[in-house]
């Protein structure tokens, strides 16, 4: 049936088949930044049939870590949510309400990869608490 959604037709329909592709997100969220590309490519293809609510905020995260292989797995996945998500207008309308949050509401106040400016993006946290320290009011 073309009506099911693709996470359904790949055997993640119903509410059990739903909370395994969640967690099946989450475990790979952790390892984005995994040397084996394998692992990053296969990602993107979960992150794009799962719900994108769940993983866009997620992966939008992990923009701002100081890994560049995490940033571009990152970058990747969404890419890959974007053009591949059997729900595009909601892939995209979730990505538009992400960008609209603040920052600190993506991954917390006190998150340890938080930057002021986008020229922190890559910064250690150290290097980052440092440059906003230096910084002054024009």
């Amino acid at each position: 049936d073309s009506s099911q959604p693709a996470s359904s037709a790949v055997g993640f329909g119903g509410e059990e088949g739903q909370a395994l592709l969640r967690r099946l997100c989450g475990v790979l969220l952790q390892r984005l930044g995994d040397e084996q590309l394998s692992i990053r490519c296969n990602a993107s293809s979960l992150f794009a049939i799962a719900d994108p609510s769940f993983v866009v905020p997620k992966l939008a995260g992990k923009l701002y870590s100081p890994n560049d292989g995490v940033r571009s797995a990152a970058q990747t996945a969404l890419i890959a949510v974007l053009s591949e998500s059997p729900d595009a207008m909601a892939a995209v309308g979730v990505v538009m309400d992400t960008v609209r949050l603040p920052e600190s509401s993506i991954f917390g106040a006190e998150h340890p990869h938080r930057i002021n400016h986008p020229g922190q993006i890559g910064q250690d946290a150290s290097a980052a608490a440092a440059a906003a320290a230096r910084q002054t009011d024009w």
